[in-house]
């Protein structure tokens, strides 16, 4: 029989990966981001830079302007006092040289080249030089009394220092100006690679999320596809397990109804035997197998009546009357084995799910508890009850041998028995409780360490009651119970 969950294994193996395609997508985005705002950092990281290169280049080509200017001034100024020996020319004179040294104390502290650094020191040389000359020219102008007298000097001394002054300032001018020009052309050259990365990153970006967007939308599109066809395979796959339920259904009864005279001629033969112990031995034989297949039939009928599905609304069960009824079924084997059974129920507890059905869950449960509890030291299995939410949770434990961790994920399969299981059973004991428990939308698992004990828990939805025209849970109430041992 393949039930739903194998279909749907079976479809997700077959189905295009998709985590790929989303974990790409998501990658690509958080590319998009990260470089985003690094490119955006980078650019304003360059704008902020070039901005104060081309403020420090623009300041000192405008300071490199005004010291010429002062320069000039100083010229004019001294010129006209020598001639004239007018004393406001003299105030000027001293008033433009205190600006043109603290201009020119700007630009040496300033972020200039090293050629302009000896051009501002050769200018510092040759203005003390310009106004030693000046100085010379005035105590001869005060000697004689006579512009005339000071006209050679000017020509002969004061004005070659002029020249030269004026030349060197017209350089560092013209320095100035191209540095200028070149931070400019720098600055704009690196702003265009800026952008030009960030276009083209977000080119390729915009490509490759476009590229990934259509192909997870033709992915998605397929797994649209394939569940369809799961969905419909699954379908047809149930109609087929109904079936083939009814059919093992019908086939274990007509065995059985074959078995029972089997079984009868055995007793008879028991009974007429007398002191023929090979008659008497086969006989026993002949019960012992029909007993056996007896079994087997009961269970495969309780394996296949789990998988029928009823229209009709589940009945509210009672879990306590169910539990007691099990007990009793399980005394003799409890006796035999000498176990303690513990149970903690709390009060009130329904189920959505059949007596019937409940007592094969339980019984398979405890049951194959109580087996593998021979032999043990310690014997004692304990049945728990409580309602968690919209589910109750009927727990199982034991101090049997456990279940080994690689054998854990199989023992629900039919007919699927442990290697190590030396016991007898059919192998369809657990896989019948699973099937019912998934049947009402439950669900059932296993903990379990070996050598300590298993402990299996089965969860039911809780079963509602009509009040008074309304559906109300039923309130849970501890009461812890023993039962008789």
């Amino acid at each position: 029989m393949v039930n739903r969950a194998s279909a749907e294994r079976g479809g997700k193996s077959a189905s295009p990966k998709l985590a790929p395609l989303v974990a790409g997508y998501v990658l690509a985005l958080t590319f998009v981001a990260i470089f985003g705002l690094l490119s955006l950092s980078k650019v304003r990281e360059t704008a902020s830079t070039m901005n104060e290169v081309l403020s420090g280049h623009a300041e000192n080509a405008i300071e490199v302007q005004h010291l010429t200017m002062l320069s000039e001034r100083i010229g004019r100024t001294g010129r006209s006092y020598l001639l004239s020996g007018n004393g406001r020319f003299l105030r000027d004179l001293d008033a433009a040289r205190e600006a043109f040294s603290a201009a020119l104390v700007r630009l040496r502290a300033s972020s200039v080249g090293t050629s302009a650094q000896r051009l501002l020191e050769l200018v510092g040389e040759l203005e003390t030089e310009h106004e030693d000359a000046v100085n010379r020219v005035v105590q001869v102008r005060a000697q004689t009394g006579r512009a005339s007298s000071v006209t050679p000097l000017l020509e002969a001394e004061v004005q070659p220092i002029r020249d030269r002054l004026v030349s060197i300032l017209k350089t560092l001018t013209e320095q100035e100006s191209a540095a200028f020009a070149r931070a400019r052309t720098e600055a704009e050259k690196t702003a265009t690679m800026a952008i030009d990365s960030i276009a083209i990153a977000a080119v390729v970006t915009g490509a490759m999320l476009v590229g990934l967007t259509v192909l997870l939308g033709r992915t998605v599109r397929k797994l649209r596809r394939i569940r369809q066809d799961l969905d419909t395979l699954i379908g047809s796959l149930e109609e087929r397990n109904k079936d083939l339920d009814a059919f093992a259904g019908r086939i274990a009864h007509d065995v059985g109804n074959l078995l029972a005279p089997l079984r009868i001629t055995a007793n008879h033969l028991q009974n007429v035997a007398g002191d023929d112990h090979r008659v008497r031995s086969s006989a026993e034989r002949i019960e012992r197998v029909t007993l056996r297949a007896a079994a087997f039939i009961a269970a495969l009928l309780a394996f296949a009546r789990a998988g029928q599905t009823s229209d009709d609304a589940p009945s509210a069960t009672a879990v306590a009357p169910v539990l007691d009824e099990t007990l009793d079924a399980l005394a003799s084997q409890r006796s035999l084995v000498g176990a303690e059974i513990d149970v903690d129920l709390e009060k009130d507890i329904r189920v959505a799910c059949s007596a019937g059905l409940l007592q094969i869950v339980l019984f398979n449960l405890i049951g194959n508890a109580l087996k593998f509890l021979e032999g043990r030291p310690v014997r004692k299995v304990q049945v728990q009850g409580r309602v968690r939410g919209p589910l109750c949770h009927l727990v199982i434990s034991d101090t049997g041998p456990g279940i080994a961790p690689d054998v854990q994920a199989r023992i629900f399969e039919p007919f699927y028995r442990a290697p190590a299981n030396k016991l007898s059973g059919t192998g369809i004991g657990l896989a019948t409780v699973q099937r019912i428990v998934e049947r009402h939308g439950g669900r059932v698992s296993v903990d379990s360490v070996l050598g300590e004990g298993s402990t299996f828990v089965v969860r039911l939805p809780v079963a509602f009651v009509d009040i008074a025209d309304r559906r109300v849970d039923i309130t849970p109430h501890v009461r812890p119970r023993q039962h008789a041992t």
